[in-house]
């Protein structure tokens, strides 16, 4: 019943961590369609990104916390099977990605949107458009780990 408990709350961490992902993505595809930096969509925008992210660390945190407390209840026994070896990099490398990649360049829109410097926000639109793909990329693997089990 534990180990129910944690693939719960595990998946609640997915629909957060990828959830937030899609509407980060949603979002961005709408702001490079308006590129007006003074529109008040752009200063709503610029109010909800650090929400979002806030929301999607929570997610990959619970995904990572909850995935240990499942492994520690079955004494580890998918640890050395390859599928899960995989999955838990992919997992880390998502979370890295977001934190790091996709932080980073909030940062630079935002500062970008300050300056009004639409050649800058455009550089900085395209980069996330990247990141996002890589990250949805790193999910679906995820997920085909994780239904398929190979070894």
């Amino acid at each position: 019943m534990l180990y129910n408990a944690f693939l719960s709350i595990h998946i609640i961490g997915i629909i957060l961590f990828v959830g937030t992902t899609v509407a980060d993505y949603i979002f961005f595809r709408g702001l490079w369609k308006q590129l007006d930096t003074q529109s008040p969509y752009a200063k709503i925008f610029l109010e909800f990104v650090p929400k979002n992210l806030a929301v999607n660390r929570i997610g990959a945190l619970i995904v990572i916390l909850a995935g240990i407390g499942m492994m520690t209840i079955v004494h580890g026994a998918y640890g050395p099977q390859l599928w899960m070896r995989i999955k838990i990099v992919l997992v880390v490398a998502a979370a890295l990605n977001g934190g790091v990649v996709r932080r980073r360049q909030a940062k630079r829109l935002q500062s970008s949107m300050e300056e009004a410097n639409v050649p800058a926000i455009q550089k900085v639109l395209a980069r996330l458009n990247l990141f996002h793909i890589t990250q949805f990329m790193i999910f679906f693997c995820i997920i085909l780990l994780s239904v398929f089990k190979f070894d």
